[in-house]
């Protein structure tokens, strides 16, 4: 796939950026609460938020891109790096 901007990512349709995210997005983590999943996926220079409702049979309800890493804190605040010997 060609290198891909955050704005025309966000032009695409829900299903679109979807397809987009499947098939070219590389998964970083996730993470949920009591309500949703929350996915992180990076894609060309930024990232992908995909958001999945629990209590509806994880339905997809909201795709988000992201610019900067500043954006996606809550994401890194998850990582443990205990193992690295850090």
């Amino acid at each position: 796939m060609p290198s891909l901007t955050i704005e025309q990512f966000n032009s695409l349709s829900k299903n679109e950026k979807e397809d987009v995210v499947f098939n070219f997005g590389i998964y970083l983590l996730d993470y949920e609460n009591v309500r949703h999943l929350f996915t992180l996926y990076q894609l060309s220079t930024f990232y992908v938020e995909m958001v999945y409702n629990l209590k509806k049979k994880k339905m997809l309800t909201r795709i988000k891109s992201h610019a900067t890493p500043d954006s996606i804190s809550k994401y890194l605040l998850k990582i443990d790096i205990k193992e690295l010997g850090v």
